[in-house]
């Protein structure tokens, strides 16, 4: 199967909906938009053999399903041949990366028969080198075969620990029950030893990672503020990583908010924003690790500013801290005033249908629909397209490009400008018309788009965030139909 990531932004997982294996491949290790998930990057503890970057989020994917010989003829190199036909087929599929899955094609009932079927498999995989894409002049290109990663070690546990885990039919931590305020039973075991807090439940989870899963602001910041020697304790857990999960508090909490989110987003079509609480879980645990430690009195617990402003700039899903108003990331206001000017460049090829003040007949109206984006203007407004409409509609186009590319506009139908007398706003056409035309042909254009921008520098100098390619969530913002 070949994926084309370019050509289905913001439904990468819902094209693989249909084939088990690959859409589970797909939902653990990528984003809606294809992107690999940041915890297998973000930090050097998760990337394996240390080479993981971000090659896996551009390119072209081949998911090879299933390769099928008859029991007559296998074991005879048939089917390493088919696989290497393949290989040998990446500059005609135009494909960046292939995936196997080795796995017995049959349903075998005998473990022993499955773990040597699968030996086998990955075997004749890594002859193809296939666990890395070597053509490419990156670390990820530059290992070799036998410097490559030999098993499913996924987490730094004991042996006792995974056998637990696998076994457990419960979810990772205990579903705590609040009958009682929950820090008043914290405050009151402070009397305990301060080795009691050093205790990890059967999975390697600290009582402070529990609290961040949960994104409780209560008890974390109480566990935060604890003085003395289980300060330091509290201190040495911020880091700890001796869990099935092998996360941090942080990175426990920061993980849970992009399943959220991915999770309402597939579910509901939309999603509302990040809890406040469990922001401010998060900026609490950032400024812990950086060895601030708030102080805290479970009689006062008001949030403050600091957290207040954190929650404003990240609610809306802003991971680089530059979107304007926690939504409109640097790479979209880029693309966006792209596209609008684009639009008016277009819009000036069609000049020449006009005829001074006469509005244009059925068939010049449909030909300036196809160029300038008519599709989104009222067709009862289709037949006041005169000139001056057309102008009008034009410079509404060069209005929102100027304030996307001012430092901080939003480009809504308060701050886009344009005189009164604007024939296209005096006929009834709107700034939001022009508004879904330059989202919709930058979401029909994005492959093309991003194509065009690979080696441009003003394009890699802005910062990468989690909202480069949310135009359902622009467009909700805008007021506009997110669909």
């Amino acid at each position: 199967m070949c994926i084309d990531r370019m050509l289905c932004r913001e439904n990468f997982l819902a094209i693989t909906s249909n084939y088990p294996d690959l859409h589970a491949f797909s939902v653990n290790f990528f984003n809606s938009f294809g992107w690999l998930k940041p915890e297998f990057t973000d930090n050097e503890y998760h990337k394996g053999t240390g080479v993981w970057g971000c090659e896996l989020d551009e390119g072209m994917i081949v998911y090879v399903l299933s390769i099928k010989v008859i029991p007559a003829f296998r074991c005879t190199g048939i089917g390493s041949h088919m696989l290497k036909t393949l290989m040998e087929c990446r500059e005609t599929l135009d494909a960046s990366f292939f995936f196997c899955r080795p796995q017995a094609t049959e349903k075998l009932s005998n473990k022993g028969e499955r773990e040597n079927v699968v030996a086998h498999l990955i075997t004749t995989l890594r002859k193809f080198n296939f666990h890395v894409y070597p053509l490419l002049p990156t670390p990820m290109g530059m290992i070799t075969t036998f410097q490559d990663g030999k098993g499913p070690l996924f987490f730094k546990a004991s042996s006792t620990q995974r056998a637990s885990c696998a076994k457990s039919s419960q979810p990772p931590y205990p579903t705590p029950q609040f009958r009682y305020p929950v820090e008043w039973s914290i405050i009151s075991y402070g009397s305990a030893p301060p080795k009691d807090f050093a205790d990890k439940d059967e999975h390697g989870f600290s009582t402070l990672h529990i609290a961040a899963a949960f994104h409780n602001i209560t008890v974390v910041r109480l566990l935060l503020s604890l003085p003395g020697e289980v300060r330091n304790i509290v201190r040495a857990d911020l880091h700890w990583r001796g869990n099935v999960d092998g996360q941090t508090p942080l990175e426990a909490c920061e993980y849970d908010l992009r399943a959220q989110r991915e999770c309402t987003c597939a579910t509901f079509g939309r999603w509302d924003g990040h809890p406040a609480d469990a922001l401010r879980v998060a900026f609490l645990l950032r400024r812990a690790a950086e060895g601030y430690f708030p102080d805290y009195s479970p009689m006062r617990s008001e949030p403050t500013q600091e957290e207040d402003e954190y929650v404003r700039a990240h609610r809306l899903g802003c991971s680089c801290g530059a979107c304007t108003e926690g939504w409109l990331a640097p790479r979209m206001r880029f693309r966006l005033a792209a596209q609008a000017a684009a639009q008016d460049v277009a819009m000036a090829d069609a000049c020449s249908l006009f005829d001074g003040t006469q509005p244009l007949s059925a068939d010049g109206v449909r030909t300036v629909a196809r160029s300038v984006g008519m599709e989104h203007v009222p067709m009862r407004l289709w037949r006041s397209v005169t000139e001056g409409f057309h102008d009008g509609y034009r410079a509404v186009f060069r209005a929102i490009a100027l304030v996307l590319n001012s430092d901080a506009g939003i480009p809504d139908a308060a701050t886009v400008r344009v005189d009164a007398s604007n024939a296209f706003l005096k006929c009834g056409g709107r700034v939001e018309h022009a508004l879904a035309c330059v989202i919709d042909r930058a979401v029909l254009e994005a492959g093309a788009w991003d194509r065009s921008v690979a080696g441009d520098k003003t394009w890699a100098a802005l910062p990468r965030c989690e909202n480069d390619l949310e135009f359902g969530l622009v467009r909700e913002r805008l007021g506009l139909d997110p669909d």
